[in-house]
């Protein structure tokens, strides 16, 4: 029971509102690491171990579970940057969950970063597939002329004869149900 513990506090340092981030105040984060707004790049300003050199980039992007955000330690726990920057700037932890508008997960300014009203936001910000636009699937078995079938969050929102026009389609839901969190997948129609 007490590794579960262990492992909550681990995970909930990370998290979003956590009484563990409410532990790390704006003087203290700004006594060790001094942040760029106009870059996103936190650098220490103390040498606390031999690992550590002031002007150093502070923390990583591949440290386990990062899922691709950048993770910093202070004191002991790790703290997502993002979530950082916000105190560094504003002065007290975001309330929620934050956004990054371009959708890269380790550009930290402060710019970049929104509140996020709800986890459902933050997925319809999320990109395209690899080989096409976001919101169109084809499936020329099931009809031929019309081979593009558009859907969002499981919503068939018919079949097109072009990529395009299902993916138009895709985006004009999206802007519907999402508002300024839409994502055309980095290629809006």
């Amino acid at each position: 029971m007490e590794s579960k513990s262990r492992n909550n506090e681990r995970v909930s340092a990370t998290s979003n509102g956590d009484d563990k981030e409410q532990v790390l105040t704006q003087a203290r984060l700004k006594e060790l690491i001094d942040y760029s707004s106009e870059t996103g790049t936190f650098r220490f300003n103390i040498a606390r171990s031999n690992r550590i050199k002031v002007g150093q980039v502070a923390g990583s992007v591949n440290s386990g579970n990062s899922k691709g955000y950048r993770q910093i330690r202070i004191d002991g726990r790790l703290y997502l940057a993002h979530r950082l920057a916000w105190l560094f700037v504003y002065g007290a932890w975001p309330n929620g969950d934050l956004d990054h508008k371009n959708r890269i997960r380790d550009d930290n300014r402060i710019k970049n970063l929104r509140i996020s009203p709800s986890r459902s936001a933050q997925l319809a910000n999320m990109g395209t597939r690899r080989n096409g636009l976001k919101g169109a699937c084809y499936r020329p078995k099931r009809n031929h002329t019309n081979p593009w079938r558009a859907q969002i969050k499981r919503i068939d929102l018919g079949c097109f004869p072009t990529e395009q026009e299902a993916h138009e389609a895709y985006w004009k839901a999206a802007q519907q149900l999402h508002g300024k969190f839409a994502c055309a997948g980095g290629v809006q129609p």
